[in-house]
């Protein structure tokens, strides 16, 4: 908590007024008390409104759902300050996380009710944890101002900027639905009389059904590599990562992402989107750039598809067996420069 503030002269005028009264005299002096005495209690009843130790219910609100890099966020933080002193004025001021802009602060209100509302527009990538928010009370005339801080915890999660991505002939291969025979065997109660094999049948002599599985599930793994790429190169790498995470998760593959601080085995299905999409809102661009050594990969990552920037965009293409996506806005086609060039990307592509 804060002492009290003096805001400008503060306490000066009044009581020079309160002086020049009494030496006044009379009606005018009685007056010029008058109003002195009540600036003075204005002020001073601000100051210690809240008392020795304020107790305010406060709580902000913030997105039901992780927003995605660009977009517009509205906040809004509201609650109640107790005051002993129902003619003070309270303002109620957030402070949000670097690197994200100081919120415009909330009106001043009288009585103990408390609301701010706020906006942030084109909001970064990231993990952005808040901490406190600030009270401040005055009088009506600005005399004495008292602030003080709050905690009020609260975490804004904001993936990375994503795109659909057309993934061509391995959209086909993504029928969950498909079956492949492994044998057969005697029809039982409940079987339904389209998985009857007729020739199985016939040589049996007793109605026979198919048995079948799924096919083994096609994986990948999505590994970024990028030594000594520009901030907005690495930030490009990443939503390129998340555009291919979400297109192949859509189109039926497990996924694996790995990167400087991420190790990801593949997975499957919208748990396995959000695991990916939350490693890399809170991948370290600067992490990633300084590193030359390609990321470790995870256990059964199937399928390579290398990300890369910077100095490994640059290199030859890896000998090995991958999927090699050159990512790099300096970069010419077909590498790609910006997120709606992974469409394009994509449509050149063929697996």
């Amino acid at each position: 908590m804060r002492f009290v503030r003096i805001q400008g002269l503060g306490l000066v005028p009044p009581l020079v007024l309160l002086a020049a009264g009494f030496l006044a005299g009379g009606r005018l002096g009685a007056v010029i008390v008058a109003v002195s005495a009540v600036a003075l209690l204005l002020a001073l009843g601000a100051a210690f409104a809240a008392g020795s130790t304020p107790r305010a219910s406060l709580r902000r609100t913030l997105p039901d759902h992780p927003a995605t890099a660009g977009d517009t966020i509205e906040i809004a933080v509201e609650g109640d300050i107790a005051l002993a002193w129902p003619l003070a004025l309270a303002r109620l001021e957030d402070e949000p996380p670097s690197p994200l802009d100081a919120a415009r602060p909330g009106e001043w209100r009288l009585g103990g009710h408390l609301r701010q509302h706020y906006r942030f527009t084109n909001v970064p990538r990231g993990v952005f944890p808040f901490r406190n928010c600030e009270i401040a009370l005055r009088d009506a005339l600005g005399l004495v101002q008292r602030r003080f801080r709050v905690e009020l915890p609260g975490s804004l999660l904001v993936y990375p900027r994503r795109i659909a991505v057309p993934l061509g002939r391995r959209e086909t291969q993504a029928q969950g639905d498909q079956e492949v025979v492994r044998g057969t065997r005697d029809f039982l109660p409940g079987d339904r009389l389209t998985r009857l094999h007729a020739a199985r049948t016939a040589q049996r002599g007793y109605p026979q059904v198919r048995e079948s599985t799924p096919p083994p599930a096609r994986t990948c793994s999505l590994q970024l590599q990028c030594p000594g790429a520009s901030p907005e190169n690495v930030e490009l790498a990443i939503s390129v990562a998340a555009s291919l995470a979400e297109s192949l998760l859509a189109a039926g593959f497990d996924v694996g992402v790995a990167a400087e601080g991420i190790s990801l085995p593949p997975g499957h299905g919208r748990d396995q989107l959000v695991r990916i999409l939350a490693a890399l809102a809170e991948a370290d661009a600067r992490r990633i750039a300084g590193t030359r050594l390609p990321p470790p990969l995870p256990d059964a990552y199937g399928e390579l598809w290398l990300i890369a920037a910077g100095e490994a965009a640059l290199g030859p293409e890896p000998p090995e067996p991958a999927v090699f996506v050159p990512v790099g806005a300096e970069l010419r086609a077909p590498a790609i420069g910006s997120l709606d060039g992974l469409v394009a990307w994509a449509g050149r592509w063929a697996p």
